[in-house]
């Protein structure tokens, strides 16, 4: 909201109270807020003028973990993604360029942690880096987990059974 007196309010929507006040121009007659950009832009009549404001998000902390850790190739691995402080989302979980799992709703595990997981076993045998990253909303912004999982490679085993005919004379 723009105050003649040279700033502008910020109101949290949820309760209606204003959180701070930000200095801008002379006499500010309204204000533009792009949500994408989490950036306001307040129009200063008296300055001829626009201020910029910026708002830094809070970033989340996402860690990652995996069972089993190492694998074998062709076996079922599951990633769970933990992410605080959040009020829900989604996680996208890669290793490198690959997709494993796209946008997985976050559940809610308690007050603002939650988490989503992602079972693959799309994995060929080595180390990777697997990512689980936090998209991110209007409240936070994105946040990521990283950590290397070792696929083994499959046992092989090799059988032989050998044959004995009666020669013919």
């Amino acid at each position: 909201v723009a105050n003649f007196s040279g700033s502008v309010s910020v109101i949290d929507a949820a309760t209606g109270t204003v959180i701070t006040a930000v200095p801008v121009g002379s006499d500010p007659l309204g204000v533009a807020v792009d949500s994408s950009t989490h950036t306001a832009y307040a129009t200063n009549g008296n300055a001829s003028s626009v201020s910029v404001i910026s708002v830094v998000l809070p970033t989340p902390v996402t860690t990652l973990t995996s069972s089993p850790n190492p694998s074998i190739f062709g076996q079922n691995v599951t990633f769970t993604a933990r992410v605080r402080p959040v009020d829900g989302g989604s996680i996208t979980f890669s290793s490198g360029a690959k997709v494993l799992c796209r946008t997985v709703s976050l559940i809610q595990v308690s007050g603002r942690t939650y988490r989503a997981t992602c079972t693959t076993r799309a994995l060929q045998a080595g180390r990777h880096t697997i990512t689980a990253t936090y998209l991110g909303d209007a409240s936070y912004a994105t946040s990521a987990g990283h950590l290397t999982q070792i696929v083994n490679r499959a046992p092989t085993a090799l059988t032989a059974s050998i044959r004995f005919s009666p020669q013919l004379a």
